[in-house]
């Protein structure tokens, strides 16, 4: 129940307290006159203004806000409901009914523990001035009146205070539930961070490998040359001499070029396993949903159709950073629980679409966000194009097309 709707029952619950006590101070005026106790016409004008301050005073509060008028209203109505009750003597009828909503309402719009001790501290006042008629010898005087008065008040009081509890409570759970679903979207966005940077680092080793390797078969193959191509002319000088350690010479560049051989194939037997396909194409974007659903336990359907195994160099990063980005899009912005990515061959390029089944929205737009505005710009760079489409309550689809060399 939101806040607006209990302050319009409660508002209607005053209301009819006020309709209430307003039948009930005719009927003991009428009990009055019968016991020739008849009061003045002033009197009895001034106690129905009363009646009415006291109910537009708490239509008033329905609209108020600040804590410090909320305590002068509440004053003011304590004392009328005191005035009213010196009217009848010893009689709580009216007072209860008034006090009943008046302690409903300091529940509601104060602060729990200050309406309590605002309506304990009403309760005994009014008590203390119906005690009053001991000094003044008023009839029917009666003590169990004023013990079974504070005992209504005080079951008002806590049947009200617990019912407020519970709401503040449930509030708190509720709040406790958003928060706790911020916090799962944050460490399943901070999972996928994770899973970039793990990717990111180890294709920063692979990269850094590879060229330790390359400057390994560089340094290898320019010693083995630069000899070969010494002997080789060695070898041109012998022949022209007809010097017999020709034969000699040319086994000696044979074992030279052998050992060079060697060498060259030890370095790429090396480069071997650090080969990059396993993370480019198709290869990484199976590595990106199987990452994502680890992370945020959101079901990724993936349809691969006749996309190629590579993309080429540039598409690549492309297609992958576009996936990573509609699959964020889904999780963050889309609340999705379940996203279809679908890759295929169309018209000599790539067609990428990616839909999910969230909350959607009714803002389409190219300029809907900086990811899918650097996305369209990176698409565009290498000619293709980017289009979305959305509805509230109907997801989000993401469509995209780029023109691709396989390598």
């Amino acid at each position: 129940m939101t806040e607006r709707v209990l302050r319009k029952i409660v508002l209607s619950m005053s209301a009819l307290a006020h309709l209430v006590a307003f039948f009930q101070f005719g009927f003991q005026v009428a009990v009055s006159a019968s016991y020739q106790f008849q009061l003045s016409t002033n009197y009895v004008i001034v106690s129905i203004w009363l009646l009415a301050l006291s109910l537009i005073l708490a239509i008033f509060m329905f609209y108020s806000q600040p804590e410090n008028r909320y305590w002068f209203l509440f004053g003011i109505r304590g004392l009328i409901i005191i005035l009213l009750g010196r009217l009848f003597g010893d009689y709580f009828g009216i007072e209860m009914i008034l006090l009943a909503v008046l302690i409903i309402e300091a529940c509601i719009y104060l602060p729990l523990w200050k309406g309590i001790i605002y309506s304990l501290g009403l309760t005994l006042l009014i008590v203390f001035f119906h005690t009053l008629a001991i000094w003044f010898k008023m009839p029917f005087f009666n003590w169990s009146e004023h013990l079974g008065f504070i005992m209504n008040a005080i079951i008002i009081i806590g049947m009200t205070s617990l019912l407020q509890f519970q709401r503040k409570n449930q509030v708190s759970v509720t709040e406790l539930n958003r928060r706790l679903d911020e916090a799962t979207l944050k460490l399943a966005e901070t999972n996928m961070k994770l899973q970039e940077y793990a990717i990111s680092a180890e294709q920063e080793a692979m990269l850094n490998e590879r060229k330790r390797v390359a400057r390994e078969v560089h340094d290898t193959l320019a010693y083995t040359l630069t000899n070969l191509v010494m002997m080789m002319e060695a070898a041109v000088d012998l022949i022209s001499k007809k010097s017999p350690k020709i034969t000699e010479h040319l086994e000696s560049a044979r074992e030279q070029a052998n050992e060079g051989l060697k060498e060259v194939r030890h370095a790429l037997h090396a480069l071997r396993p650090v080969q990059l396909t396993d993370l480019n194409g198709l290869a990484a974007i199976c590595r990106l949903v199987k990452a994502f659903e680890k992370a945020s336990q959101i079901k990724v359907e993936l349809e691969l159709g006749n996309a190629p195994l590579n993309f080429g160099a540039e598409a690549n990063l492309v297609v992958f950073r576009l996936v990573q980005e509609g699959l964020t899009n889904a999780l963050r912005h889309g609340r999705a629980t379940l996203i279809a990515v679908s890759l295929a061959r169309v018209r000599e390029g790539l067609s990428v679409t990616i839909k999910d089944n969230g909350i959607g929205s009714g803002d389409a737009a190219p300029n809907a966000g900086y990811g899918l505005v650097g996305m369209r710009e990176r698409l565009e760079k290498l000619g293709g194009k980017l289009e979305t489409s959305s509805a509230v309550g109907e997801g989000f689809t993401l469509i995209a097309w780029l023109p691709i060399w396989e390598d």
